[in-house]
């Protein structure tokens, strides 16, 4: 946010730089960390120790099952934040 206010906008080097770099940025965040917490939160919920062989905690510990207060729509706007950021 700050890299975004301080920068000239009618410079088009540093416009066109600042939106590749909080692209390669939201790649590494949204990509590759939100997949391998994904996977091995399933991993993690169908391996976990258990008396029978189908029974696993995914329904409640699973990947996409969120506890706690808003966690959606807190994601949701944040993701909306970096969009309105790149093209404003």
């Amino acid at each position: 946010l700050f890299l975004f206010l301080v920068a000239d906008k009618r410079d088009e080097f540093q416009l066109v730089q600042f939106i590749l770099s909080f692209k390669g940025t939201q790649f590494i965040s949204h990509g590759i960390i939100k997949t391998a917490v994904g996977f091995f939160t399933y991993v993690g919920c169908t391996n976990s120790a258990s008396d029978t062989l189908l029974d696993h905690s995914c329904e409640t510990a699973g990947p996409g099952v969120t506890q706690g207060w808003r966690v959606f729509e807190i994601m949701f706007g944040g993701w909306v934040l970096q969009i309105l950021l790149v093209w404003t």
